[in-house]
């Protein structure tokens, strides 16, 4: 599972924290947290019950609400990240407090939650690991595939199957050796359709679609 985004936003739609792993963030993150609102009521307005999570384009928006605020996590899966979405919810209680978000009567200050950034690098630092990262500049997509040279066309189509792995695991998937399979990596990096990041120590590739 790769994790892309997370956001913390009231229920009234005001973000409050964001951050993004991979690629460029939004400019408009205002726009984001009141679309993610507006969905989310609406599918509840629907359903009558509080929405988990729901699919775009690929990309898994896993909610969790905490009464005055909900947290979001965009993943790669439908997987729930039921640990990482409470611990996040319970650290931002913990360090804000509830009183701040219900008593309020000025506009956010986005700076105030900067420091949660510590608290999403300790929950999320197991998977989570930008510290190195490069991260793509392209969509890897089927059509995108077949108009690469031939010898990286079977690596792009395996990291396209697997979203992420090691050298190790796309070597397997290939059939080739590391050695080989590392060459070729580095020219998908070089063109911008793949990314690295560390993961536990070890480099992990990975793609956008």
């Amino acid at each position: 599972m790769i994790i892309y985004a997370v956001y913390v936003i009231t229920e009234g739609g005001e973000l409050m924290y964001s951050e993004n792993f991979h690629g460029k963030s939004m400019k408009d993150l205002d726009l984001v947290s009141g679309l993610l609102t507006a969905l989310r009521m609406f599918a509840k307005e629907v359903t009558h019950a509080d929405v988990k999570a729901f699919e775009v384009e690929g990309l898994t928006y896993h909610f969790q609400s905490f009464n005055i605020f909900y947290v979001v996590l965009v993943t790669s899966s439908l997987e729930e990240p039921q640990k990482y979405l409470h611990q996040l919810g319970l650290r931002f209680m913990k360090k804000f407090g509830g009183d701040f978000l219900t008593n309020r009567e000025n506009p956010i200050d986005y700076a105030f939650f900067n420091s949660f950034k510590g608290d999403v690098d300790e929950v999320l630092g197991s998977i989570v690991d930008v510290s190195s990262s490069i991260n793509p500049t392209k969509k890897l997509t089927t059509a995108e595939i077949f108009n690469l040279p031939i010898d990286t066309q079977k690596v792009a189509l395996a990291i396209l199957q697997i979203e992420q792995g090691s050298l190790e695991d796309i070597s397997n998937e290939v059939n080739l050796d590391d050695s080989n399979t590392k060459i070729l990596l580095d020219k998908l990096i070089s063109i911008g359709y793949i990314g690295q990041k560390t993961s536990n120590g070890k480099i992990i590739y990975f793609c956008t679609f």
